[in-house]
């Protein structure tokens, strides 16, 4: 059985999303960062951001205000920006 039918390969070995609440603790992040490197050094890695507080923060405000879908989306995705 093909396990790539129906989906493309990108060539990614690893996929990890890293939260934005790791800002909050500098020691951490550095530790992960320095594992990803030593993972990427035999994998193929993609690393993605969280949001972290900005988007926390940006989900608080939209419980008032209730934004648009896609105004919530770009929102989110600019936090995610800043954290990346």
């Amino acid at each position: 059985m093909n396990k790539n039918l129906g989906f493309r390969d990108f060539g990614v070995d690893v996929l990890v999303k890293l939260g934005g609440s790791l800002l909050a603790d500098f020691d951490r992040a550095r530790e992960l960062g320095e594992t990803l490197s030593r993972l990427a050094a035999t994998h193929r890695v993609v690393v993605f951001p969280g949001g972290g507080p900005i988007d926390n923060y940006i989900e608080e405000v939209d419980r008032t205000l209730h934004f648009p879908p896609d105004i919530h989306h770009q929102l989110c995705a600019r936090a995610q920006d800043q954290t990346g």
